[in-house]
């Protein structure tokens, strides 16, 4: 992960079922408010507690772009 590169991060919130999985493995990225999460800001640094929100995620309702503004893949 590259050491000054920020992701963008957001959540569809029509989509998200709010399990809270997100909230559990990225609490300093995810909240939940009214039922569902949300990102507390839309960019961050790289990091695998990110990419592990991103994949726990059961209805895929999380949004991860890179620097270029393409989405991560699962695994990285």
């Amino acid at each position: 992960m590259s050491g000054g590169a920020e992701w963008t991060v957001e959540v569809e919130r029509a989509v998200c079922v709010g399990n809270k999985m997100c909230v559990a493995v990225a609490p300093d990225v995810f909240e939940m408010a009214e039922g569902k999460s949300r990102a507390r800001t839309a960019r961050v640094r790289p990091s695998e507690s990110v990419v592990d929100a991103y994949e726990s995620c059961p209805v895929s309702a999380i949004v991860v772009r890179d620097e270029t503004g393409e989405e991560i893949e699962s695994g990285i």
